[in-house]
């Protein structure tokens, strides 16, 4: 009778499949960070269009105010009845003024 004797190799299987499993992770952790390094990018090339648009717009509403304002004046004031005002009353704040805030802790 022949017997065949056969090692099993069970530490090695262990470490094949331990090894195997690490590298596995380590691919997917590497598609999820380079997915969310694009995810980045687009949305920072998003977010500086969204600027340059709201900055226009608000270089569109100064030029307006700036025409508004030069608009009216002394003139077209009194012609729509408007009186100029001969007492002109300035305020000062004082030195020693109490000025409250949500972040007094007193």
């Amino acid at each position: 009778m022949n017997r065949k004797t056969t090692t099993t190799y069970q530490l090695e299987r262990k470490l094949f499949y331990t090894s195997l499993s690490f590298i596995f992770i380590l691919f997917v952790l590497y598609v999820y960070f380079v997915s969310a390094a694009v995810a980045h990018v687009v949305v920072r090339k998003e977010v500086a269009q969204e600027i340059t648009r709201t900055q226009a717009r608000v270089s569109e509403l100064e030029s307006e105010y700036i025409a508004a304002r030069d608009a009216v004046s002394l003139d077209t004031a009194l012609a729509y009845g408007f009186l100029e005002n001969e007492e002109k009353v300035f305020i000062e704040k004082a030195q020693g003024a109490l000025v409250l805030s949500h972040n007094d802790t007193r």
